[in-house]
């Protein structure tokens, strides 16, 4: 039978018999036990460590060997959950520490005597134990009461109670293709992160003059058939027109603001202050705050699906079929959205630099085994969704593909491999991401014109550069360094019939056209302009003569 001590002693036992390195290891590990006011002696550190509320959250972040571990460890001490567990406080249920032997957890993990699985086991354990979830005591393992926990959430889903499947020993590696060199990486993540730059430049622009209307119904948000007029606009596909509102909006760019009109509507709006800021800023700085948006964006590509989001009902039994309008209340909402993209960006960078998984289903598997709380299994389990009985993971095979679309747009990945852009986002954060970005995002303010009508930018082109070529020209490729456009004759008539002339438009381009302009270009403007001329009007005398 598993003998009781008193919690805060066995844990105040074990963290004085570790070494100063441990213990950094420890508050490294449970930052909840390092908040502010940080604890200075080990007594204070041991309360903090017994208290039962930053338990879930720890346990939600453990693999699957160490999740079946604990729970192994967990049905070991033969504890019946209570309905709930509360902050150490002297005397309540946390109060008290069991401890169980490890031949024990071995039998509930069908370990056979003499196999890996042995060796395996204890580099769990010491992963358990750095968390303080267990820890040696005399010949047992002493076991923290919040891992009882474990048990009220496999009673909640109705997962079997029985014996555990076996331990896996190692995380599914899935197969690899290599995409490209790794030092092509860096170039190709710039040219999308470019790209995806000038889109939310262009979508700035537009809403400076056309505010979008805010659905008033299902919590606000954008109506598709708005999103897909805006999307063919700015001239890219649906789903990235998505992700530039949700970056715009997360980036605090635009507002809803109500117009005092007779309806009280909404109107999605430029903020002035932030985005003045954001027309100053260089294209690196300006790519840093994209992908600093993107990684506390609480939403998920597309929006939530129907079988995403499963919570409780008082009066139905089945999740919700309805899905949200873009930028609703209900749409940027979802809380642990910044963390499955963290978590789906840290699975890529176990595969090898410049090689990408070869299924998106073996990807979907390496993720899952190490957040196996997070996601459904797959299949998901069957199940009647009651008030009582519900289940808040994410089906992540219905967003994977969207994360990883939208990370390949900012860069971040390079054809399912993760860039080094990624690396740094990881690592360092977003300000890291702008300085990597810095040292291949060049600014020019010049462009080539040749005679048949192109005009190249080498680099990204400066903010001026680009609101006069969009006026007069398309953009027909963006390479690695290069832009190119081709002169319209629809933009260049739209733009003098604005009420410039040919020649003030010939100025503006000799002006950013060091090696001049070819004379093709200069008929083709001229030619527009004669046309396009204007009619002068003025007062004159009108003689009537009678019979």
């Amino acid at each position: 039978m598993p003998q009781p001590f008193t919690l805060l002693a066995s844990v105040l036992e074990h963290l004085a018999g570790l070494e100063p390195a441990a213990l950094a290891q420890i508050v490294a590990l449970r930052p909840d036990a390092a908040r502010e006011p940080r604890p200075v002696t080990l007594h204070q550190l041991a309360v903090r460590l017994c208290e039962a509320g930053p338990i879930a959250e720890l346990l939600a972040g453990l693999d699957s060997a160490c999740t079946q571990v604990a729970t192994a460890v967990q049905q070991a001490t033969g504890r019946v959950p209570a309905p709930g567990y509360y902050t150490h406080d002297g005397g309540g249920p946390l109060s008290a520490v069991c401890v169980v032997e490890q031949a024990e957890v071995q039998d509930l993990l069908a370990i056979a005597p003499g196999d890996d699985g042995h060796q395996r086991h204890a580099e769990v354990l010491k992963q358990l134990a750095e968390r303080v979830l267990v820890w040696p005591v005399g010949g047992g393992l002493a076991v923290h009461p919040g891992l009882d926990e474990l048990a009220r959430l496999r009673r909640r889903r109705g997962e079997p109670m029985a014996q555990l499947p076996p331990l896996p020993l190692h995380c599914p590696l899935p197969d690899t293709t290599p995409v490209m060199p790794a030092e092509r990486l860096l170039p190709e993540a710039t040219t999308a992160l470019a790209v995806t730059v000038e889109q939310v430049q262009a979508l700035l622009s537009h809403l400076e003059g056309d505010p979008l209307p805010v659905v008033k119904k299902s919590g606000g948000g954008l109506a598709v058939p708005t999103i897909r007029n805006l999307a063919e606009h700015i001239a890219c596909p649906v789903e990235q027109m998505r992700l530039l509102l949700h970056l715009v909006v997360a980036a605090r760019l635009v507002v809803a603001k109500t117009t005092a009109r007779y309806d009280q509507s909404e109107w999605l709006h430029i903020d002035t202050d932030p985005c003045t800021a954001w027309q100053a800023a260089s294209p690196a700085d300006k790519a840093g705050q994209l992908i600093g948006a993107w990684a506390r964006l609480r939403a998920l590509p597309g929006g939530p699906p129907a079988p995403l989001y499963r919570h409780r009902h008082r009066h139905r039994h089945r999740p919700t079929a309805r899905t949200p309008t873009l930028l609703s209340r209900e749409d940027l909402g979802f809380e642990a959205a910044p963390a499955i993209r963290r978590a789906v960006l840290n699975t890529l960078t176990l595969l090898p630099p410049g090689q990408a998984a070869t299924s998106t289903a073996d990807l979907a598997a390496l993720v899952r085994w190490h957040r196996p709380r997070w996601f459904l299994p797959n299949p998901p389990p069957p199940g009647v969704y009651s008030s009582l009985d519900f289940d808040d993971r994410v089906d992540l095979d219905l967003v994977l593909d969207g994360v990883l679309a939208e990370a390949q747009a900012l860069g971040l990945t390079v054809r399912g491999a993760l860039s080094p852009l990624g690396r740094v986002l990881l690592s360092d954060g977003q300000d890291a991401v702008a300085a990597l970005a810095a040292t291949v995002l060049t600014v020019t303010g010049t462009v080539k014109v040749q005679s048949d009508h192109t005009l190249v930018a080498i680099g990204i082109p400066a903010p001026e550069l680009s609101a006069l070529i969009d006026q007069i020209a398309d953009l027909e490729t963006v390479a690695t360094h290069t832009r190119v456009w081709r002169l319209s004759t629809t933009r260049l008539q739209r733009y003098l019939a604005a009420g410039d002339d040919a020649e003030t438009l010939l100025e503006q381009l000799r002006a950013v056209a060091p090696d001049g302009l070819p004379q093709p270009v200069e008929y083709l403007i001229t030619d527009l302009g004669r046309k396009r001329r204007p009619v002068a009007v003025t007062a004159g005398t009108c003689l009537r003569a009678g019979r």
